[in-house]
């Protein structure tokens, strides 16, 4: 066994790396069949919205509409604080969005930046989630008369860019990407060639952060966009061999599993000799199995966030995950397996 369990400790160190935290040895078997985790049952019917809702909602809309953003950012966080029936059909984004368009109004961009941040977290998509996000920066890099830029004419006071209103904050984006541009290039390029995938991880975040202001002041990536494929093209080179590795401890558990064992019986025809399949996964297979399907398990939402700040459209990426996920499901079916063959023999 000693064999096996060194052919998947690259795995499992790679893991530990990744920051998956400790492993629990005697955790049950996942009841889901695939990492996503995917509910097919029908989904009820939403719910009417209530009448005092819909009040609500209205009394929102007129202090937008008037301007009276002091007013509508109490009723909107009232809003998002509604629950079951009560929050039928509330778009969360969108007002968090318009509460963090208020917060900027008042001029409390430290509020509005944290509005924008949740409301990334509800985006339906990319895009969504990418103006969300550059309006987060912006307001984090801001005070409350605006945004100052780094770059200066000499004997000049660095220029102030209002925030507040559309046409200036698109100059203020420009002004920030100007800034952070440089920074970000440098420390994504010395990423794609690193060893440490921790290091790749969180340079996706530098990626996402830089190609969000490049949008939000150019309504394009195509700066920023190349060095997506080389970030993910490196988390390809690190975890290939890892996930190869994994596959093959696999195999040869499954191997195991087949064997035909020979066992001697006494009885009253005397001696008699058996072959016999050897059944169930011993102790040491049951937890090289199961550590697996836990690492696995949390290498999957590390995966998930290296596809969103790559803009998910990496066909590397791509594959790891699938390989991430062919590898769960060979464990899940090994774990099944082995729960088949207790049972019957209890």
């Amino acid at each position: 066994m000693k064999k096996q369990i060194s052919m998947w400790l690259a795995v499992g160190l790679t893991l530990v790396l990744l920051g998956a935290g400790p492993r629990a040895n005697n955790a049950a078997a996942p009841d889901k069949d695939t990492l996503a985790g995917e509910d097919h049952a029908p989904k009820a019917a939403k719910a009417p919205r209530s009448a005092a809702t819909d009040k609500l909602m209205a009394e929102i809309q007129d202090a937008l509409s008037n301007q009276k953003y002091a007013e509508a950012v109490p009723k909107i966080t009232r809003a998002l604080s509604l629950k079951g029936e009560a929050a039928a059909g509330l778009d969360r984004y969108q007002l968090l969005m318009e509460r963090g368009n208020c917060q900027l109004q008042l001029k409390t961009p430290g509020p509005a930046a944290e509005s924008y941040a949740l409301a990334e977290k509800e985006a339906a998509d990319v895009a969504m989630a990418r103006g969300a996000h550059g309006l987060s920066l912006l307001a984090r890099k801001s005070t409350g008369g605006g945004y100052q830029s780094k770059i200066k004419e000499k004997g000049k006071p660095a220029e102030v860019l209002a925030i507040n209103d559309d046409n200036s904050r698109k100059a203020a984006f420009a002004a920030m990407y100007a800034d952070e541009q440089p920074a970000l290039k440098a420390r994504l390029e010395t990423a794609t060639k690193s060893a440490s995938l921790p290091q790749v991880i969180e340079a996706s975040r530098w990626y996402w952060d830089l190609a969000s202001l490049e949008w939000a002041a150019t309504d394009s990536d195509e700066q920023s966009k190349p060095l997506a494929g080389l970030l993910a093209g490196r988390v390809g080179e690190l975890l290939a061999p890892a996930l190869e590795k994994g596959l093959a401890q696999l195999d040869e558990i499954s191997a195991a599993t087949r064997e035909q064992v020979n066992i001697n019986v006494n009885n009253n025809n005397g001696n008699q000799n058996y072959q016999v399949s050897a059944g169930g996964l011993n102790p040491n297979q049951q937890r090289e199995v199961m550590m697996i399907i836990n690492d696995c398990k949390q290498l999957a939402p590390k995966l998930q966030e290296l596809s969103r700040n790559l803009n998910g459209d990496s066909e590397i990426l791509e594959k790891t995950k699938k390989d991430l996920e062919t590898l769960y499901g060979f464990a899940q079916r090994l774990a099944g397996v082995d729960d088949r063959a207790r049972r019957r023999g209890r």
